[in-house]
This record gives C-alpha cells, sequence and structure tokens, in this order.
C-alpha cells in the first residue's frame, strides 16, 4: 500500500496557516492522532484521505507522488501577473475553505 507523503501535507497545511487543531477536527481525530499522522506514525482511513486531499486543495494522488512540486498546486506563485482565471480559483478555493468546516460533507467532488 502506498504511504502519504507526509511532509508534502504538512508544507500544504502550512502554506494554507491551516493549523494541527483545525486539521485534526476536520479529520475527526484526536490532536495527538493527527500529529502521530503528520509524522507517518500512522495511516489515515480514505474518507479522511479524501477530505484531508479537498481541504489542501489537491486530488488524493497529488499526496502520494513524491515528484510534484507544490507551486502547480493552485495558482502561480512566481513573479508573473495572476490571470482571472486564477484569481476565480483562489476565490472558489478560499469559498471553499469557509464553508469545509461547516458542511462536513464528505461527498464533495474536486472540479
Amino acid at each position: 500500500m502506498k504511504k502519504i507523503i507526509t511532509e508534502k501535507v504538512r508544507r500544504l497545511r502550512e502554506n494554507l496557516h491551516l493549523s494541527q487543531t483545525y486539521m485534526a477536527g476536520l479529520l475527526e481525530v484526536e490532536l495527538s492522532g493527527y500529529l502521530m499522522f503528520e509524522e507517518g506514525y500512522v495511516d489515515l482511513n480514505s474518507d479522511q484521505i479524501a477530505l484531508l486531499s479537498k481541504a489542501l486543495g489537491v486530488k488524493e494522488q497529488y499526496l502520494y507522488v513524491k515528484e510534484i512540486e507544490d507551486t502547480h498546486v493552485l495558482a502561480r506563485t512566481d513573479d508573473e501577473e495572476i490571470t482571472d482565471n486564477d484569481k476565480r480559483q483562489i476565490a472558489e478555493f478560499k469559498n471553499f475553505q469557509r464553508n469545509l468546516g461547516k458542511k462536513r460533507n464528505r461527498e464533495l467532488v474536486l472540479n
């Protein structure tokens, strides 16, 4: 069984300014359990992995592949001007993040 690259999860979570406490609550696990996950000691179930990927704004497969760079996840982070499409994606993701904790709907689908 493939393992999630937990360093990538930690980097994405920090880049999105999401706390470990928030993630533990979202995944319905104790904080200690989430900390053990980020350290690579425990695995998440398939529902938790699906929710984790949605919270981080990536497809599940991305969490398992070491070679993909984080800079390609949402909008560009270089000095180029952000396009209207990038702005729309960022706005949609922010709205999704705001509502994620409220809805707790595990059936959300990535676009």
